[in-house]
């Protein structure tokens, strides 16, 4: 929240990445057209392995992308640059950065999917809403016999996951959620 990354595009970036456990590329091609922020619904029109994924959002992150859609009207992209959406790259390039200067060997954008399923789990958290969550597909006898794909739960364990989150940063007296990202 501190960092001194200078675009706020960025900072939206890492915080919805950490909140969504989406894998990098899902998040940073999300079009705005595939976004509804009075619902909070969005659909990411590819996933590794499922097509048409629907999340719904937590609140935190429907009033940071509101103010980065009023930011950057033009954009056919949510996390835009230009006419394409913003680099994996060097969004990977902050993050390893950022990581590095809290004192952590290694940090990459996947690593907020592993670290948000150990403790989603550790909190309690059903794994196949986990899964769910994250996107994994359904293998097995499973994948025959569960055809719910847990919106709701996951909607719930999102915004639990974001309200945690955001408790980590108050714990370490920084401003949270809509805040610290419009400070440049």
């Amino acid at each position: 929240a501190t960092d001194h990354i200078p675009l706020i595009i960025v900072k939206v970036a890492i915080y919805s990445l950490a909140i969504l456990l989406t894998r990098r590329e899902e998040l940073l091609s999300l079009k705005w057209q595939d976004v509804d922020l009075a619902t909070g619904r969005i659909v990411i029109r590819q996933t590794k392995t499922i097509k048409d994924f629907t999340i719904i959002i937590p609140t935190q992150l429907i009033a940071m992308w509101t103010k980065l859609r009023n930011l950057y009207p033009n954009s056919p992209f949510v996390f835009g640059c230009r006419k394409a959406h913003y680099s994996g790259m060097h969004l990977c390039k902050h993050i390893v950065e950022a990581a590095e200067r809290y004192g952590m060997e290694k940090f990459t954008p996947h690593d907020f999917r592993r670290t948000g399923m150990t403790l989603l789990a550790e909190q309690g958290h059903r794994h196949d809403v986990i899964d769910a969550a994250l996107g994994h597909s359904i293998s097995g006898v499973k994948k025959h016999y569960l055809k719910s794909n847990l919106l709701e739960e996951r909607k719930n364990l999102l915004q639990n996951w974001a309200d945690y989150i955001d408790s980590l940063l108050d714990a370490e007296n920084k401003p949270v959620g809509s805040n610290w990202l419009w400070y440049i």
